[in-house]
């Protein structure tokens, strides 16, 4: 057992002196290929935290569509590149697209498999030079494919807060997408670790957005809905197998529900089906008694409930599309949104017992250099940003380096209340410990800077970007 725990303090240490590589000067293509980062594996279900902790509030925060490389390049200490490779072998920089871009990329599986190009030998291993084929959906590309529209990064200024959030406390630059797609498969990652068509099709996973009855997804969607699946395996299986967008699975929920002291909420723009609305789409929840006490439909309730006391021991937290970070429609309130969650808790009693974790739930399209780990024909996607605020980060601006993904946020929530793993990516993934120490004091609250946030949802359903 000494051996053990030596062991997990050296790997913990390696990792709090691993520094990033933030390229912002010529690139060095010496190499010939763009390789992964170093990561720090865990063994699967690994509880690094040792004694109590002092979190009895997660807030889960989650953003739409944007990469590491495309929304915090240059981060101090963390892995970002600001250049890609095309299908050519030609060298592309990375060029400016303000937050507020009018374009949009497709992020639909098909796109993954376009963008990853994986190695004629071995489909597992993504290439990362098929970007210029992309497929374009919004009007700010140019004709796709054989574009340069993916190659993008968002200048600073327009997300000066998120910067300043990730200097305050702490950055994930190995956080993976679980899902392979986009918006509606990916929330289902996000509480229930898998994107199961259970119990329809309980081995084949979601596959994309809904189809057919105005492409939302959920139990309250049009009769004529559907979504494709996949299998699992093997790689390279061809999608098909349509299905109702209206599961029967465990979910995260389920767990805290049964955990005595336990509470709950998740917090939307609107009522009904929503590619953003998760738990609309698990049936015995959304057709339970208490539903509408558990799904608030205002995203900006949270700041209310923070302010009153109120608050719950979990939230998940979606946005209304003018906060969503979404390219296409002139998005610039993400970083305000954020920063008002952030700063109302800091500036409430909540602060001393809470963590904040922000995530977006798809890569949007846009390029990031890291090669994904591809477990099977679904997992894993490409990265995506994560952000950990807590009183109890190891030290302000840490950059965690090892690897994460959606199903890592789950087994820190499991861990921190108690409740038994959902058996999912719970299960296999990290826990997130490497980036917290509960045995140091609360350090004090500093505002996050940030423009006015003024809600634009009124409770009415609200178009949501896929």
């Amino acid at each position: 057992m000494k051996s053990f725990v030596v062991v997990i303090l050296l790997t913990l240490l390696s990792a709090c002196a691993s520094p990033g590589t933030s390229t912002t000067g010529p690139p060095n293509l010496s190499s010939g290929a763009m390789s992964s980062s170093v990561r720090g594996r865990s063994a699967p279900f690994l509880h690094r935290r040792t004694g109590a902790t002092p979190i009895t509030h997660v807030i889960i925060v989650i953003q739409e569509n944007r990469t590491t490389d495309n929304l915090f390049q240059g981060l101090p200490g963390a892995n970002t590149q600001n250049y890609g490779l095309d299908s050519n072998g030609n060298q592309v920089p990375l060029h400016q697209k303000w937050l507020g871009w009018s374009g949009d990329i497709s992020h639909e599986h098909a796109n993954f498999i376009r963008e990853c190009n994986a190695l004629p030998s071995n489909p597992a291993v993504c290439q990362m030079n098929g970007w210029n084929n992309a497929v374009a959906t919004g009007t700010g590309c140019e004709s796709a494919p054989n574009d340069d529209c993916p190659y993008a990064y968002v200048p600073r200024p327009g997300v000066q807060p998120y910067f300043d959030m990730a200097a305050q406390f702490a950055f994930g630059d190995e956080m993976f997408q679980t899902n392979q797609g986009p918006s509606f498969p990916a929330h289902q990652e996000l509480i229930s670790g898998t994107a199961s068509a259970a119990p329809t099709y309980p081995d084949r996973q979601i596959l994309d957005n809904p189809f057919n009855g105005g492409g939302n997804g959920g139990c309250d969607s049009a009769p004529s809905s559907l979504v494709e699946t996949i299998p699992i395996e093997p790689l390279g299986a061809p999608s098909g197998t349509p299905v109702y967008p209206c599961f029967d699975r465990q979910t995260l929920g389920d767990l805290l529900t049964t955990t005595a002291g336990v509470t709950w909420r998740y917090y939307q723009c609107g009522t009904g089906a929503g590619l953003w609305h998760a738990y609309d789409a698990i049936q015995h929840i959304r057709e339970g008694s208490n539903y509408s006490s558990l799904v608030v439909p205002q995203p900006q309730r949270i700041l209310h409930d923070i302010k009153t006391g109120t608050l719950a021991s979990v939230s998940w937290v979606t946005p209304d599309g003018k906060h969503s970070d979404h390219p296409g429609n002139g998005n610039t309130g993400g970083p305000s949104w954020v920063a008002a969650i952030v700063n109302a808790v800091g500036q409430s009693s909540y602060w001393d017992s809470t963590t904040i974790i922000v995530t977006w739930d798809d890569w949007g399209g846009f390029f990031d250099h890291v090669v994904p780990d591809r477990r099977n024909n679904y997992e894993l996607g490409f990265r995506v940003p994560l952000l950990l605020i807590s009183p109890y980060v190891v030290q302000p601006g840490y950059v965690s380096h090892v690897q994460h993904e959606f199903g890592s946020i789950l087994h820190f929530t499991e861990e921190t209340f108690g409740t038994k793993n959902l058996g999912t990516t719970d299960a296999t993934s990290d826990d997130l410990q490497d980036s917290f120490d509960y045995t140091q004091s609360a350090r004090p609250f500093t505002p996050i800077s940030a423009p006015a946030f003024t809600p634009a949802c009124n409770g009415s359903h609200l178009e949501e970007d896929p």
